[in-house]
C-alpha cells in the first residue's frame, strides 16, 4: 500500500539523502514511501531500515563470505543495462520463489538504459562480479551525497554455495565506507514476512529503523 509517491525529472544526491532518511526510497523511476504492504492478502506492516556507517564492524561470517568469493573479480561501474545483465537476471528470476518484475528494465522502471543510462533520474551504479570472465552477479546502488541505496542484487543460481547476494551487499558497503558515506539503506523489512531479513546480515546491531510518528 503506497502512502505517497513522487516523480521528479531528476533526483540529485541531496534530494535522495533527503528522500531515505525519512522513509522514502526508490521504485522504477519514481519515489515512494510506505508503511504496510499486502503479501498473500494479508496487510504487513513494513520497517525502514539504514545502518550508520561509523558504526560499521565486519563479523566473523561477513569475512568468511568475502574469503569464499576472493577468487572472483569484483567492478564497479555506472549502471549501463546489458543483455549480459538482462540474461543473468532472467536466469536469477527463474528460480525466484516471489514474485518480482519480468524483465530488469521493468523493475528499474526504465526501457531506455541499453542505449542512454542518462534515461534514469538517479545516479546508479552497479558491482558485477565475474568468475573468469563470466558474470555471475550483480548489484545496484543509487549514489547520494552522504548514502547510497541498494537497489537490487541477483546472481547466477549455479553459484547459490558462494552466498553471492550476501557478497554483493558486502561490496557496497565496503565501497560506502571507501567514500566516506554516513548511511547505507537496504530497503525495508516486513513484520511476519522473513523474505526481507536477510538485510539484517548486514549489522543488526547497529540498524536504525524509521519512526514515521516521530
Amino acid at each position: 500500500m503506497i502512502n505517497d509517491l513522487h516523480l521528479h525529472a531528476n533526483i540529485n544526491g541531496a534530494m535522495l539523502d533527503a528522500y531515505l532518511s525519512q522513509g522514502w526510497y526508490r521504485m522504477g523511476q519514481t519515489i515512494f514511501t510506505t508503511t504496510s504492504i499486502d503479501i498473500y492478502d494479508q496487510e504487513c506492516n513494513v520497517y525502514w531500515l539504514r545502518y550508520p556507517l561509523a558504526n560499521m564492524q565486519f563479523k566473523k561470517s561477513h569475512l568468511q563470505i568475502a574469503k569464499l568469493n576472493k577468487h572472483f573479480k569484483a567492478t564497479l561501474k555506472p549502471l549501463i543495462i546489458t543483455n549480459e545483465y538482462n540474461n543473468l537476471y532472467s536466469i536469477y528470476r527463474a528460480q525466484m520463489n516471489f514474485e518480482t518484475s519480468p524483465t530488469l528494465l521493468e523493475y528499474l522502471g526504465s526501457e531506455g538504459f541499453g542505449v542512454s543510462p542518462q534515461l534514469t533520474v538517479f545516479e546508479s551504479y552497479s558491482i558485477e562480479v565475474r568468475d573468469n570472465g563470466v558474470l555471475i552477479a550483480v548489484g545496484i546502488f543509487d549514489n547520494g551525497l552522504q548514502s547510497i541505496a541498494g537497489i537490487i542484487n541477483f546472481y547466477n543460481p549455479n553459484y547459490k554455495k558462494y552466498s553471492l547476494g550476501k557478497y554483493v551487499i558486502l561490496l557496497k558497503v565496503q565501497h560506502a565506507l571507501s567514500i566516506k558515506k554516513a548511511f547505507y539503506y537496504p530497503g525495508y523489512i516486513a513484520e511476519g514476512y522473513n523474505k526481507f531479513d536477510y538485510k539484517l546480515f548486514i549489522n543488526k546491531d547497529i540498524a536504525e529503523v524509521w519512526d514515521d510518528k516521530a
